[in-house]
């Protein structure tokens, strides 16, 4: 056999070697280029759903005055589309996974719907809607409702903290001033003018 013959034959397994840690290389470089991306997508989602809920108590009535029926239906609304807008993020977080961070995004859920239920009949009450009700005692109630979604959403964010950034204890812990304070004085009755109206308020 001439020696050019025996020299590819046996550079042969050689090549394919490289060949094949090339092709290797490539595919771990292409994987860890869609990880980065689903890891942003991931944190992009998860950062979302604080965002609703801050949307959605800022979207809360004030507890001083009486609104006439107009208002409270622009509170009602809008306290309306911020929960959707929240439900829609906890699905967003349920599709991005995992399931420890969807469990605990569907938590915060469960404590807004409940906060928006006891803030309907607080709205009814102070508006005369449905019979009298114990004012005071409804605001206590809601009070004891923000304080429950402060905190589901702080550990929300823990979790969601977790799995981005490997299994880390916080540092925090579940302390509620970690999440924006909820301030009640912040908060005014909408507009009640026809102009209002004509916005679609």
């Amino acid at each position: 056999m001439e020696p050019e013959v025996i020299a590819a034959l046996v550079g042969t397994p050689a090549i394919l070697v490289t060949a094949a840690a090339a092709f290797a290389a490539g595919r771990a470089q292409a994987r860890s280029a869609v990880d980065a991306v689903r890891r942003k997508d991931q944190r992009d989602t998860y950062a979302r759903l604080p965002h609703h809920v801050r949307k959605f108590l800022l979207a809360m009535p004030p507890v001083v005055g009486t609104p006439s029926s107009r208002q409270a239906e622009v509170v009602l609304q809008r306290l309306n589309e911020a929960i959707i807008e929240l439900e829609d993020g906890a699905l967003q977080v349920e599709l991005e996974g995992p399931h420890d961070v969807a469990d605990a995004a569907y938590v915060v859920v469960d404590q807004a719907t409940d906060l928006f239920d006891v803030t309907i009949r607080f709205l009814h009450a102070i508006t005369g809607v449905g019979g009298m009700a114990d004012r005071e005692a409804l605001e206590d109630t809601i009070d004891a409702r923000v304080l429950r979604l402060v905190t589901a959403t702080n550990q929300f964010a823990k979790e969601a903290s977790r799995i981005l950034n490997g299994d880390l204890r916080s540092r925090s812990g579940d302390d509620a001033r970690r999440f924006p304070r909820y301030v009640r004085y912040e908060l005014a009755w909408p507009g009640d003018s026809d102009e209002d109206t004509r916005q679609g308020l």
